[in-house]
């Protein structure tokens, strides 16, 4: 593979997770993917410092074999926000104005730290642009510093930096048929966020993040297990694979799973209004903790949509030896992001 193709970098605070793909005729190859654990952030601190952060990085990019310098990475959670907008019959100038005001009204994120980006929406099935219609991403400056103060530790040139929860979207769109009546969710869960994404075809995508993630829902299970989040983490997932669970642990997941169900359900809800009783097909959820023994299953079973796991690896011919690859389809949900963050300089 060239040294000068991009690749994808996902840099989670549980693991670094690199994807390195070749466009083709019919889609997609796989070129190669790994996945490194990162070390567990220590005393009080929520994430890894920047050398772990590098150390972690350097450590993916040899056992990923990947000789390319270039990657393309995300910034996700509480330091990214993305909101649709539609301000139609403005001028170009115009349009550039009620953008930022619309920033400063609608953004979390400190202004004296917020990074504006936004783009006019044409629609995942090739439908022509609503007019006025668009994405908008705010960011923090620092979070996005940090990310390509880790990359460039590393020995690596950070091409783009793009938001977690579009290449999840771009990840799906660009791997399965999307048509105007196409109507899906996504759920992707990280550490300490999750991001929902509900696809209508054409239309602007519905964006929510949910301000807490894996871990909240180990801690809750660890009380009641009487143990801590590590050792129960460690349980899940010993020895790199997903762990056999009793009957008293499910049911423990589905408790503790109980405010997610809630919060999907209230967006279900919500687009079941705004789009005057239109359903949503399916769910797909993707990330580590989606590989938890009986998690979807119990999704399935608590919500009115279909759901199931979704390994984007599946949708990918692979020129990776028969064993590493094995390796990485067995974590194939955790590299969503990675996936679509390596088509996007393809």
């Amino acid at each position: 593979m060239r040294k000068d193709q991009t690749f994808g970098l996902d840099i989670e605070s549980t693991a670094v997770k690199a994807v390195q793909l070749r466009r083709t005729d019919d889609g997609y190859e796989l070129i190669s993917a790994a996945r490194v654990p990162c070390p567990r952030p220590t005393g009080q601190a929520e994430e890894i410092t920047l050398d772990e952060a590098a150390q972690t990085i350097g450590e993916c990019l040899r056992a990923s074999r990947i000789r390319s310098r270039l990657a393309v990475s995300g910034v996700s959670g509480e330091y990214a926000q993305i909101h649709p907008i539609q301000f139609p019959h403005l001028s170009e100038e115009e349009y550039q104005q009620a953008v930022q005001l619309e920033a400063e009204q609608v953004s979390p994120i400190d202004s004296s730290d917020c990074v504006v980006v936004h783009d006019r929406w044409a629609g995942a099935s090739d439908q022509v642009e609503d007019e006025g219609a668009g994405i908008m991403v705010t960011a923090s400056r620092q979070a996005s510093q940090r990310i390509c103060s880790a990359i460039e530790s590393a020995g690596l040139r950070c091409t783009m930096l793009d938001v977690d929860a579009l290449a999840i979207l771009n990840c799906y769109t660009e791997t399965h048929r999307v048509s105007d009546e196409s109507r899906v969710a996504l759920l992707y869960l990280a550490e300490h966020h999750v991001h929902m994404i509900v696809l209508d075809g054409a239309a602007l995508p519905f964006f929510r993040d949910f301000p807490y993630g894996s871990q909240e829902i180990l801690k809750e299970m660890a009380q009641e297990a009487e143990d801590s989040p590590e050792a129960l983490r460690e349980f899940l997932f010993r020895d790199g694979t997903v762990a056999e669970q009793g009957v008293n642990l499910t049911f423990s997941l589905a408790r503790a799973s109980h405010q997610l169900v809630s919060d999907v359900m209230e967006t279900l809800r919500f687009y079941y209004i705004q789009h005057k009783g239109s359903d949503i097909e399916h769910l797909y959820v993707c990330g580590e903790f989606a590989m938890v023994n009986n998690f979807v299953p119990m999704l399935d079973a608590h919500l009115p949509v279909e759901v199931s796991l979704w390994n984007p690896l599946e949708s990918f011919k692979s020129k990776m030896p028969r064993e590493t690859h094995a390796q990485a389809m067995h974590h194939g949900p955790c590299y969503v992001v990675a996936a679509g963050l390596a088509m996007r300089e393809l």
